[in-house]
């Protein structure tokens, strides 16, 4: 993804444990779906990565460009992630961070 002088983000949360590998995959479906659903967001990349040596284990991270420049309501867009993933069942509760 290029780099643009809109903003940016990240948000991260991590996935419960004794999710199957099908299940892992269908939370990334879910956030990468959400994210291109966004007007704001000129180009994402949502990843599904094994964080095995780092306790709880796997998450998933939307890395987001938007088509706004920096501001209150960018921070709001990656804020709007962020609850969305929140509400995910897959994610463990209080891992779910935008950055």
């Amino acid at each position: 993804m290029p780099h643009s002088n809109n903003a940016h983000g990240l948000v991260l949360g991590n996935l419960k444990q004794g999710l199957t590998d099908q299940e892992k995959k269908d939370a990334q479906t879910r956030v990468n779906t959400f994210v291109g659903s966004k007007a704001t967001v000129a180009g994402s990349v949502v990843s599904l990565f094994d964080d095995g040596n780092q306790n709880p284990g796997d998450a998933v991270a939307a890395q987001v460009d938007l088509n706004i420049a920096s501001s209150p309501a960018a921070h709001a867009e990656l804020g709007t992630i962020e609850v969305f993933m929140k509400g995910d069942p897959a994610f463990i509760p209080g891992t779910v961070k935008h950055y």
